[in-house]
């Protein structure tokens, strides 16, 4: 049986472990949660069935693999990471991996509450922007020495900080464009046959990033390249 990833119908927090899946050829089924519409965003077609699934601390997205219950996006993301090899080939770029999946964590979090809870998104817009390139040029200064966030090896944070990445251009889509070597670095991920081909496909096409409730990104939005 094929392993199941719940989560909402979003990109949200779970992409990269989509990502993971098809970098990895792992056949997946994708049990999509659907909000409802404003103005009380129904949730129980998850809430019905949250503490029926076995789960020890149930939430989403959440990953089930036959004896195997997992919740949070880096306890899953790691848990596949091991499996196939992906958390770095030498102690060092480990270390790397996991500083980097910090930093694409904490980058996370504070876009969602910058694009969800913000009490003026598009007044503060242009705060948001500058402060964020702060972590780009240290992103890319470490890109002008390594291939990939671990160092010379793909690691499932090069996955987390790609799909990160990905949303703050599509938020803004000059936002990448002073630090070439994150641009070579997404275009590096996007040529990987697997990726390319999810990247492609009509279930990441027809998904917006946000959830309903969001202030942005809450339809599906044409990829930046």
């Amino acid at each position: 049986m094929a392993p199941i990833l719940g989560y909402w119908n979003v990109r949200g927090l779970a992409e990269p472990i989509r990502y993971l899946m098809a970098y990895t050829g792992t056949k997946c089924e994708y049990c999509d949660y659907v909000t409802g519409d404003a103005p009380d965003y129904d949730k129980s077609c998850w809430l019905s069935v949250k503490e029926t699934l076995g789960l020890p601390f149930p939430n989403l997205p959440y990953y089930i693999d036959g004896n195997v219950k997992l919740t949070q996006t880096l306890a899953i993301i790691r848990h596949i990471a091991r499996k196939h090899s992906l958390c770095g080939t030498s102690e060092e770029e480990m270390m790397r991996a996991d500083v980097v999946a910090g930093e694409a964590m904490d980058f996370i979090v504070g876009f969602i509450k910058f694009t969800y809870f913000s009490p003026d998104m598009e007044g503060g817009r242009e705060e948001y922007l500058n402060s964020s390139r702060v972590s780009l040029q240290r992103y890319s200064d470490f890109l002008s020495t390594y291939p990939y966030f671990a160092g010379d090896h793909l690691s499932f944070a090069d996955f987390m900080m790609y799909d990160f990445l990905d949303q703050l251009r599509t938020f803004e889509p000059l936002a990448l464009d002073p630090f070439q070597n994150i641009k070579d670095f997404m275009a590096r991920i996007e040529r990987i046959p697997a990726i390319k081909e999810f990247l492609e496909s009509e279930y990441f096409r027809n998904r917006p990033i946000s959830n309903k409730m969001a202030q942005w990104g809450t339809k599906p939005i044409p990829r930046q390249s």
